[in-house]
């Protein structure tokens, strides 16, 4: 039903329109006016009430008055295919009063159905860089459909009237073939839609296979680097290890060269702290030499002379050359 025809104008009069986005809450206004003499109450009803949020979704407007009613979506968490798209509705339902109250509840029900009249509102939705109006029905089919329903309905009633029969019953022919070419034309988008589905999807499909290698290769190249960067850690940690084992095994010998200096130092101290030299081998073999050698001389003299060898040879200081042999005795006289 047209928006005038009914209590109240709406604006928008046919659809109401959201450009979809992952991930965010989108909202559009709906102006409902009251353009007659009396007040009238209205309420607002979706098929989803789960994805839409209406406020007010009830109200009365006085007459010439107007109201503003926002429909806020609920974030999508992820898009519907272009094919696939939502087919949700809103019904505004309004009813004239004269009644002092403003609940619109009790307003409608206390009314017949007859006294209500409702409003039907399409949602048609747009996909981020995808036409869609290839699937929307055009407007020109659907309201020339709706005009030759109409005149239909009028013509089969002066028909009915006049000759007591129907057009159908007269001519079965013409009110077949009417419905079928109106059928024909509307779907005639639809064809053309669809192979614009069809196109949209085998290029979705491509760019689908070309990120699911790239993601692939990618993966690769992080796993080669991943077991590089191990190896390049086990390889300084064993690095490390060898150094630290050097660095002891050097702390290891200073400790013990230290040890050992220190040790020598202490026995060659003497009881008054000074060094001890202990006597050169070289210098002991001399002495002995020295007394061999006056022992020989005097064994020889006292064989040639006959005498003590302590009187006629000198002590021999072993520190002094070795004495000469003693000159001859002149004869006593006679």
């Amino acid at each position: 039903m047209a928006p005038h025809q009914g209590y109240l104008e709406i604006l928008p009069a046919n659809e109401i329109r959201f450009d979809l986005v992952v991930g965010k809450t989108l909202e559009k206004g709906l102006i409902l006016k009251n353009n007659s003499e009396y007040a009238v109450a209205f309420k607002v009803k979706t098929t989803a009430p789960k994805r839409y949020c209406v406020r007010p979704n009830s109200s009365v407007i006085k007459a010439h008055e107007s109201i503003e009613v926002r429909i806020t979506m609920q974030p999508l968490k992820e898009l519907p295919p272009p094919g696939q798209l939502f087919k949700d509705k809103f019904l505004v339902q309004a009813c004239q009063t004269t009644a002092a109250t403003d609940d619109a509840k009790a307003i409608f029900e206390s009314k017949d159905k007859e006294d209500i009249i409702d409003q039907k509102l399409l949602c048609t939705f747009n996909l981020p860089g995808v036409d869609t109006s290839a699937h929307e029905p055009n407007d020109s089919v659907v309201n020339a459909t709706a005009r030759d329903t109409f005149e239909t309905n009028n013509m089969s009633a002066i028909g009915s009237a006049l000759l007591g029969t129907s057009i159908e019953e007269a001519s079965p022919t013409l009110s077949k073939s009417k419905p079928t070419a109106l059928r024909a034309a509307a779907s005639a988008p639809k064809a053309s839609g669809g192979e614009s589905d069809a196109e949209l999807l085998r290029q979705e499909q491509v760019l689908a296979e070309r990120l699911a290698k790239d993601l692939k290769e990618a993966r690769e190249r992080e796993t080669i680097l991943q077991r590089e960067l191990s190896e390049e850690r086990e390889k300084n940690q064993h690095s490390r290890k060898t150094v630290e084992e050097l660095e002891n095994k050097f702390t290891e010998l200073q400790a013990k060269a230290k040890k050992e200096k220190g040790a020598v130092g202490g026995e060659a101290k003497g009881a008054d702290g000074k060094l001890d030299v202990p006597p050169q081998p070289t210098s002991i073999l001399n002495n002995l030499l020295l007394i061999f050698l006056s022992i020989l001389v005097s064994v020889l003299l006292f064989q040639q002379f006959g005498e003590s060898p302590s009187s006629k040879v000198m002590a021999i200081n072993p520190a002094s050359p070795p004495p000469s042999i003693a000159q001859t005795p002149k004869a006593a006289p006679h």
